[in-house]
């Protein structure tokens, strides 16, 4: 199900066909093989049935390729190697919600995501199921994700559009339903695209 691979300073990101998985690790803890060294958890796309399938993989496109490539083999079977695997700066997830994209890109060494809500697009209709954590909590308006390793902090979310060549921003804030995010907006213009960066 793991369709591309992000290294994190902690870990490691997979991007699946229904959302992304974080393995982050305690190197420290690690090499001490002390328990609780590593945790997992998926942020998981949470699309009603009678909406939308699940994103094909068709719907899922790397872009801006890197010059250099990676060559992996596993074994001695051939069929375990792969050779020429190519590097990108960024997945997009096309129209995983009605008129909605979820870009995921790498930006000063480090790997975010926002979503870019098309003109026709919900904004509200975004919604987000975190699984395989400890807890999950907001707190000052920013998500308090809970991990055996410590807590993950996931800042205000920021939205805006670009309009007549001018940012303007939308107001936003998290919405947390049990272990579900989604996002209230306020005002905004409809006939532009609109950004939220979580």
């Amino acid at each position: 199900n793991i369709m591309y691979k992000a290294r994190l300073q902690e870990g490691a990101l997979f991007v699946e066909s229904d959302g992304l998985v974080f393995y982050l690790n305690d190197l420290k803890k690690h090499q001490v093989k002390e328990k609780n060294s590593a945790h997992a958890f998926k942020i998981r796309l949470n699309i009603p049935k009678k909406e939308k399938i699940i994103p094909k993989d068709e719907k899922i496109i790397p872009k801006s390729c890197f010059t250099d490539y990676s060559n992996y083999f596993k074994g001695k079977q051939e069929e375990n190697w792969a050779s020429n695997v190519r590097a990108y700066e960024e997945v997009v997830y096309q129209n995983v919600f009605n008129e909605i994209d979820w870009r995921i890109y790498s930006k000063d060494g480090d790997v975010k995501h926002e979503f870019v809500v098309n003109p026709n697009g919900v904004a509200e209709s975004i919604a987000l199921e975190y699984v395989g954590l400890d807890n999950i909590r907001l707190k000052g308006g920013e998500l308090v994700l809970k991990t055996c390793l410590g807590d993950i902090i996931e800042e205000k979310p920021y939205a805006f559009q670009v309009i007549e060549g001018k940012e303007v921003e939308v107001k936003v804030e998290f919405v947390l339903n049990g272990n579900m995010v989604s996002y209230k907006l306020g005002e905004y213009d409809k006939d532009y695209v609109l950004i939220i960066d979580p």
